[in-house]
C-alpha cells in the first residue's frame, strides 16, 4: 500500500495585501506548489512538468494526484487509487480517510474494481514523464 496519509502536507501562503485570507481544501501535490505561487504573483507559468495552479483549477473537475512509494507509482482521483507496480501489475483500491487530528485520523484501503480510465491516465502520466526524462525534453 501507499501510505497516503504520510503524504499530507499543509501549505500556508502568507502575503498580506496580495492574497486575501482564505482556506482552500483543493487537493494538491508538491508539483503544484510552484505553479500556484507563480499564479499568485501574476507570473505566467509554462513548463513541461505536470504541476497546475490549483487556485485556477475548475472546482467541478476532479484533480489527479501522482504518488510514488518504494517500487510502486499511483494516481489518486477522488477516492479511487490505481497503483502501477513491478512487472506490469495493476491494482485499484478505494481510499477512505476520516479527517481529524493526526492521532485521530483513520485511513482505509479496500479493493476496488479496475478503473480503466484512471489506469490509462496513470500510465500516460508516468510514460510521458519517462519519455521526457530519457529524451531530455524536461528543460
Amino acid at each position: 500500500q501507499i501510505p497516503l496519509n504520510t503524504y499530507e502536507i499543509p501549505v500556508l501562503i502568507y502575503a498580506p495585501g496580495r492574497v486575501a485570507a482564505q482556506k482552500i481544501d483543493t487537493p494538491m501535490s508538491q508539483i503544484d506548489v510552484a505553479p500556484t505561487v507563480l499564479g499568485l504573483l501574476g507570473l505566467a507559468y509554462q513548463a513541461p512538468f505536470f504541476g497546475q495552479d490549483v487556485l485556477k483549477w475548475p472546482q467541478d473537475r476532479p484533480r489527479t494526484l501522482l504518488f510514488n512509494h518504494n517500487h510502486d507509482v499511483a494516481a489518486l482521483r477522488g477516492n479511487s487509487l490505481c497503483i502501477l507496480g513491478l512487472r506490469k501489475s495493476v491494482r485499484c483500491e478505494r481510499y477512505e480517510r476520516t479527517p481529524g487530528a493526526p492521532s485521530e485520523q483513520t485511513t482505509r484501503f479496500t479493493p476496488a474494481p479496475d478503473d480503466p480510465v484512471l489506469i490509462d491516465l496513470a500510465t500516460a502520466y508516468y510514460q510521458t514523464a519517462y519519455e521526457q526524462f530519457t529524451q531530455r525534453r524536461y528543460r
